[in-house]
């Protein structure tokens, strides 16, 4: 399969479970009903269905992908098929798991909203601690393997945007940190806003406001190595397989299931994805 013509990345949500409790308000994880997991047999031959044809790039997500038993021989596996291998995680139980994956991760993703929990709390639930275990999670991880890239993601929404440049503050003062990416808030069908007051109305910023803070950081934190993720870029070849088995798109939620769908079929329906979007 020619890499032009198929997806070289692609998001894979092990699971549906989170230890964030309730649900980040601006959350477009799968729906937490979702039960019936794959087990570790289909999540191997879905690994090995996209790398057989030719994606490079696979991000374990979820959900909390740490709260699988599995997730380890997963990344392994993915490690194993030639994959860059990235695990995105709010950090809390990486402590616990962190010796178990760190020789199967090329790089790392890491959820900070905000530079104090008063802001960081509104777009991410589960405690003060959540806060602080990501910031501790930077030095944990250059203990573990200095070779691991570390990637903090930070979603823009009207919440947050003018505390952006104390967070940039923070990270600065945190060594390791290879990049910086801020997301603007995608309008993807299935969101779920948890929290009643924090709706797309509420949080959504501007497009030529997102621009011009990002312009902003960039010049006042030229370390930092800010990679903004617009819209149009987060959407362009974005795959994702839901814990079921189930193969969407941020804008196309219904391209396959792994369950049901023959593999030729899915290899059609995803073949050419990067283009049509």
């Amino acid at each position: 399969m020619s890499p032009e013509k198929f997806p070289s990345r692609v998001d894979a949500s092990p699971t549906a479970r989170c230890n964030l409790e309730p649900a980040c308000p601006m959350c477009i994880g799968p729906d937490r009903s979702i039960t019936n997991e794959l087990d570790t047999g289909k999540w191997k031959r879905v690994i090995g269905f996209f790398a057989d044809r030719g994606t490079t790039d696979i991000t374990f997500t979820g959900g909390e992908p740490l709260v699988r038993k599995d997730i380890g021989f997963l990344l392994e596996y993915a490690k194993s098929c030639g994959m860059r291998v990235t695990l995105s995680t709010n950090a809390l139980r990486l402590p616990d798991h962190l010796e178990n994956v760190a020789n199967y991760v090329d790089e790392i993703g890491i959820p900070i909203d905000g530079p104090i929990w008063e802001i960081h709390s509104k777009l991410r639930p589960g405690g003060e601690q959540q806060l602080e275990a990501a910031i501790s999670a930077v030095s944990l991880i250059q203990e573990a393997n200095p070779q691991i890239e570390i990637t903090i993601r930070t979603v823009t929404t009207a919440v947050n945007i003018d505390n952006l440049d104390e967070l940039g503050n923070l990270l600065e003062e945190l060594s390791g940190i290879d990049r910086w990416k801020i997301y603007q808030l995608v309008p993807t069908v299935g969101i779920v806003f948890t929290d009643s007051n924090l709706n797309w109305d509420t949080l959504k910023i501007d497009p030529d406001r997102f621009d011009r803070k990002i312009a902003d950081l960039t010049t006042k934190f030229p370390n930092l190595n800010i990679v903004p993720q617009t819209i149009s870029g987060q959407t362009k070849g974005y795959v994702l397989v839901g814990p079921d088995g189930k193969v969407g798109h941020l804008f196309n939620p219904h391209i396959g299931d792994f369950r049901n769908t023959p593999l030729d079929t899915l290899e059609a329906n995803l073949s050419g994805l990067i283009n049509r979007f």
